[in-house]
């Protein structure tokens, strides 16, 4: 600690001494007070939160008072500094209680001498009692000066933060501040019947994108819930703790397009209008989709952000390699054996499974269900299968980063977990001849996938196409990056009119490989038809919608 000079030396009995012993004391208080924001940290689910600390060095301070010389050796700066910008720190659970993430009794109170207990159990009573003002961020730093002027101090070395990499702490934390206010409102004025309305409408399947919507005003409605009857302290820390795991945007959803729907059904607008205008809003081509090219000043404002995150080499695009894609169906040209569990299973028998015969036709016609039951009932019992191109469809490519080692721009990818991948389709349709298939001819499925906004557990819980990866499927002249806003980091949304101005101007890599391309099941409207081929011969099938 940085001492201030004194006429008198320590008392014999304090357990802070001038010197070697009481470093020891003071450097085990500091040790167990960064194994309690360890703790904190992980019992808060990385998130941390603060409250005033006006007053809180004097609290301290205080708690020597009984010995005016052990006061003054506690007189200190930099400890002052630590305790004015970290002492106030806590973390919340989801019922609103808040916890000091900093004077930890359990943690302090062992092995400390009886000096310091007052100042702990002071502390702590004080912060805990406090209204939370903000979600603290902070850039990777140390917390405080671990040693200054021969002395030890209050010194911590946190654990990452993840915040949005185009802003500075201070920034991101206005930005918290803000989604605070506009979330405290809108929990508040929409209604529980109109909220409950829209979540029931995007789940019944009748909205257009409704995927895209749906988790926001899940995610609102629980929250509303959650506050459902507390008043004050215990429902603003239930607020904050929702901030701090809200996706972008989530706090905010007065003018976005879920804004828009509960303003329908609060007026009492009639089904029918309400899915019309829902429908216009969410068109493929409108939805998150600048309408106007971008300003000199948001292409600026790119220019900074690609250059901060270094992200120019993620601008280079192709389409993805059938190599490349994680695939949950695959022909194979036997089916697993599946014994009858005794001990002669393995034998074959004289009444077993009749030859394979795969050009017997098993069926008269063709037989028409969903997605998800042909998922469950036909595709464990297919060796191959065969898809009939439609003369227009939702034929479809996955694309990704030409270099694999360019950062992250997609919302779910990582460095730690990498997905670049994307997809996309021309709107409403197009023919197969731009793909190089042929028309209304069988051709072979190389593999099934889901798209890759869900090949990681950060995004789509439930993919909501399949894409069936055809032979020869390629596409040649893509006229841009087929990089979209929706897709996107959500630190880029900012200047998502430059990044789509960008995508327009760009073109694809080239892909010598075969392409992870084909056809999209599941678009609405659209039927696709199936052979299947098992060890037993073909049936036909025709998928009209996914479930």
């Amino acid at each position: 600690m940085e001492l201030t000079p004194s006429h008198g030396q320590a008392p014999p009995d304090s357990p802070y001494r001038h010197g070697a012993p009481g470093e020891r004391v003071f450097k085990h208080f500091n040790g167990a007070i960064r194994n309690a924001i360890i703790e904190s940290f992980q019992r808060g689910a990385g998130r941390l939160f603060t409250v005033s600390t006006d007053g809180l060095y004097d609290i301290y301070l205080n708690s020597f008072n009984s010995d005016p010389i052990e006061r003054k050796l506690h007189t200190c700066r930099c400890c002052e500094h630590f305790i004015r910008h970290y002492g106030g720190l806590v973390y919340l659970n989801e019922s609103g209680a808040s916890h000091t993430a900093v004077w930890n009794e359990a943690h302090l109170m062992s092995g400390l001498p009886e000096w310091y207990w007052t100042a702990i159990r002071a502390l702590a009573n004080e912060v805990e009692k406090r209204l939370v003002t903000s979600q603290f961020l902070w850039s990777p730093a140390n917390w405080g000066v671990e040693q200054s002027g021969g002395f030890s101090h209050f010194f911590a070395t946190p654990q990452p933060c993840a915040f949005e990499a185009t802003l500075s702490p201070g920034q991101a934390m206005a930005v918290r501040r803000e989604d605070f206010k506009h979330l405290a409102i809108v929990v508040k004025e929409w209604k529980a019947e109109h909220l409950g309305k829209a979540v029931g409408m995007l789940q019944a399947g009748g909205l257009a994108n409704a995927p895209a919507l749906l988790p926001m005003a899940q995610w609102l409605r629980d929250v509303q819930h959650r506050v459902h009857g507390k008043r004050g302290k215990t429902r603003d820390n239930i607020l904050w703790h929702a901030v701090s795991h809200a996706a972008r945007g989530w706090c905010t959803p007065r003018g976005s397009a879920l804004g828009a729907l509960m303003d329908d059904i609060i007026s009492g607008r009639g089904l029918a209008a309400t899915t019309r205008a829902h429908d216009e809003r969410m068109h493929p081509l409108k939805y998150q989709r600048p309408q106007a090219p971008p300003s000199a000043g948001n292409v600026v404002q790119a220019e900074k952000i690609f250059e901060k995150l270094g992200l120019a080499a993620a601008l280079r695009r192709k389409p993805m390699a059938f190599d490349e894609v994680k695939l949950f169906w695959r022909p194979r040209t036997s089916l697993p054996r599946q014994p009858n569990g005794g001990v002669f299973g393995h034998l074959k028998t004289k009444d077993g499974p009749p030859p394979a015969t795969p050009n017997t036709v098993l069926s008269t016609g063709v037989t028409v269900m969903t997605w998800a039951k042909f998922e469950r009932d036909v595709l464990p019992r297919a060796l191959k299968l065969h898809l009939k191109t439609p003369p227009q469809g939702s034929y479809c490519c996955f694309t990704t980063a030409t270099d694999p080692a360019a950062p992250p721009i997609m919302k779910w990818d990582s460095p730690e977990h990498r997905n670049p991948g994307d997809w996309f389709t021309y709107n409403p349709s197009s023919p197969p001849s731009l793909w190089g298939l042929p028309t209304l001819a069988f051709v072979e499925v190389l593999g099934l996938a889901y798209p890759p906004s869900s090949w990681t557990s950060n995004h789509e819980s439930k993919p909501l196409r399949v894409q069936a990866i055809l032979q020869g499927a390629r596409i040649e002249r893509c006229p841009s990056l087929a990089i979209f806003p929706q897709s996107v980091k959500s630190e880029l949304h900012e200047v998502r009119a430059t990044i789509e101005a960008a995508s327009k101007a760009g073109r694809l890599d080239p892909e010598p490989r075969q392409h992870a391309s084909g056809y999209l099941l599941g678009g609405k409207g659209e039927a696709t038809d199936l052979c299947v081929t098992t060890d037993v011969g073909l049936v036909y099938y025709r998928i009209d919608r996914l479930e």
